[in-house]
């Protein structure tokens, strides 16, 4: 289905990730990235969800966020994040791992790049990243500091454009994932990624962590509010190789997805919000101001 819409993140962007840089040195060109995006806008490249599994920053670390941010149900006090991700990751694959669940549970990351050679997607309920770079080597969990600090300050662009996506964003749980997230940073809450990825191994061993390669070369980003379908980034590759690679959201599940980790409707739905929060905070700060937004 084509996308209506393309956008520059533009000013609130605070990353390095687009395509400005590289046409400035001449790496890529313009005409490229417009082709390229062209693409994007429609499904060519996505397929039905199912041995990819769903995407969204850092993978199922997604939903580890989205609790903090909200009720905590799976957060004990004094816990770090990388404790915190080990006890839901440990409750969702115990109680949580069905068929119906592995297609809504996001397992992959938004990362772009290529899968390295000898590594694959998770299978698992679970899972995260890493690369050829490093076993801390993805930004929604390296760059968690800064992403709670961007959340916590500004609160009225996130809000804006949840809202503009359609998705109903009350007062009360816009003012309870600011204050909660403010209070994250106050108590030390962020670990570093390195035990992060340990939650992820120590639950479901290597193959749920997904090794990446080569350096990010996304042009563009796609919030998918599709839930049957998912980008399949070596298609992506066949044709554009590691010139050009996008983000890609999958946040079409993330409803469902918050409902797994929810007792109440209420709550469901204050998880979808804080999935909306953290994944567009990610996104504006990890990238540049240029990379192209497809809604």
């Amino acid at each position: 289905m084509q996308r209506s819409t393309i956008v520059e993140l533009g000013e609130n962007a605070m990353g390095t990730i687009g395509p400005e840089p590289r046409i400035k040195n001449g790496e890529i060109t313009q005409a490229e990235v417009d082709a390229f995006v062209a693409d994007i806008r429609t499904d060519e490249f996505y397929d039905e969800v199912g041995e990819l599994g769903p995407n969204a920053a850092g993978g199922t670390f997604s939903l580890v966020i989205a609790d903090a941010l909200t009720t905590r149900r799976f957060m004990q006090d004094g816990d770090k994040a990388a404790q915190h991700a080990k006890r839901m990751y440990q409750w969702l694959t115990d109680n949580a791992d069905t068929p119906e669940n592995r297609l809504i549970i996001p397992r992959q990351c938004i990362d772009g790049r290529p899968v390295a050679a000898g590594s694959t997607p998770s299978q698992a309920l679970i899972g995260g990243h890493d690369s050829d770079h490093g076993k801390d080597d993805c930004g929604a969990e390296k760059r968690l500091s800064d992403i709670l600090v961007f959340i916590s300050t500004n609160g009225d662009i996130l809000r804006q454009v949840t809202t503009s996506e359609g998705v109903a964003v009350d007062d009360a749980t816009h003012s309870m994932i600011m204050s909660n997230a403010k209070q994250l940073l106050e108590d030390a809450y962020v670990s570093d990624a390195f035990s992060l990825r340990d939650s992820f191994t120590e639950v479901a061993g290597e193959e749920s962590v997904t090794c990446l390669s080569g350096a990010h070369a996304e042009v563009a980003a796609r919030k998918n509010r599709d839930p049957n379908i998912t980008l399949n980034r070596a298609r992506v590759q066949e044709i554009y190789g590691t010139k050009l690679e996008a983000f890609n959201v999958d946040a079409g599940v993330f409803p469902a997805a918050a409902n797994v980790i929810s007792i109440t409707p209420q709550e469901a739905q204050q998880k979808a919000v804080a999935l909306e929060y953290y994944n567009t905070a990610t996104a504006l700060v990890l990238a540049h101001s240029s990379l192209l937004y497809v809604q």
